[in-house]
């Protein structure tokens, strides 16, 4: 799912994003990490997540070796 799609989701729900999510522990986590996109355009965001994707693709594959 997108962000666009996630915070389209989250207004209809008429909620918040960290509400939906409802993971106490991650709260810090994603809050920062919207603050950190939030001046940012949809190009942008969507190189952050694929980066973040391909860094945590190859923790996984370093951790089982």
């Amino acid at each position: 799912m997108s962000l666009d799609t996630y915070l389209r989701i989250v207004q209809a729900l008429e909620t918040t994003p960290l509400a939906l999510m409802n993971k106490e522990q991650s709260e810090g986590y994603i809050e920062r990490f919207f603050v950190l996109v939030s001046e940012r355009n949809e190009r942008e965001i969507e190189f952050v997540l694929h980066m973040v994707e391909q860094i945590l693709k190859g923790q996984d594959c370093y951790l089982r070796q």
